[in-house]
C-alpha cells in the first residue's frame, strides 16, 4: 500500500513494486521470498480457468497454490477461496503455507480472523479450508479460487 508520512518505505514497497505485484503473480511470490521454477511461473500466469498440476511430490504444488490464494484475496477484496483437501490435516496443512505466504509479503492489510480453519482479511477476503466430506462443501457460493490438494482423494461425491 502507499503511504503518505514521511517514515522511509522499504526499499520493495513502493506504488510500483505493488502495482507489479498486483499485475504478476510471480513478482508477488518474489516478494514473498519464493523464486517460482519455470514451470510454477507458467502457473500462476496462466490466465486457464481450470489448471490440474500432476507433479511429482515435494515440488512445490503447495507453494504454488498458496501464492494463488494470498494473491487473490490480497488484489480482489471480497474474495471467497477454498481450500479442499482429502482429510482436515492436509487442509490445515495448506492453510499453513498460506499463512507463510502471507507473512512473506508483509502486507499491511491485516486479518481480521486467523484461526484453525479460516483466514479473513480486512478487505473482505476469506480463505477457508475444508476436509473433503460432500456436506461441509455445502453452502459455499460464489466461490472465486478453488484449490483441490490431492484431487485423485477427494471422493466423487464430493466434486
Amino acid at each position: 500500500m502507499w503511504r503518505t508520512d514521511t517514515a522511509p518505505v522499504p526499499a520493495w514497497r513502493s506504488m510500483a513494486d505493488d502495482l507489479a505485484a498486483a499485475l504478476d503473480p510471480v513478482v508477488f511470490a518474489q516478494r514473498a521470498g519464493i523464486t517460482p521454477e519455470t514451470w510454477q511461473a507458467a502457473v500462476l500466469r496462466s490466465p486457464a480457468r481450470h489448471r490440474i498440476l500432476c507433479c511429482s511430490r515435494q515440488a512445490g504444488k503447495s507453494t504454488v497454490s498458496a501464492v494463488a490464494a494470498v494473491h487473490q484475496a490480497l488484489y480482489h477484496p471480497n474474495s471467497l477461496i477454498l481450500l479442499l483437501a482429502p482429510v482436515g490435516r492436509q487442509a490445515k496443512e495448506l492453510l499453513g503455507k498460506v499463512r507463510g505466504v502471507y507473512a512473506g509479503v508483509q502486507s499491511e492489510m491485516g486479518t481480521e480472523t486467523d484461526n484453525a480453519i479460516t483466514l479473513v482479511f480486512g478487505n473482505g477476503s476469506r480463505i477457508v479450508v475444508i476436509p473433503d466430506r460432500e456436506g461441509n462443501v455445502r453452502g459455499f457460493s460464489a466461490v472465486d479460487l478453488l484449490i483441490v490438494d490431492e484431487a485423485a482423494w477427494v471422493l466423487d461425491a464430493t466434486y
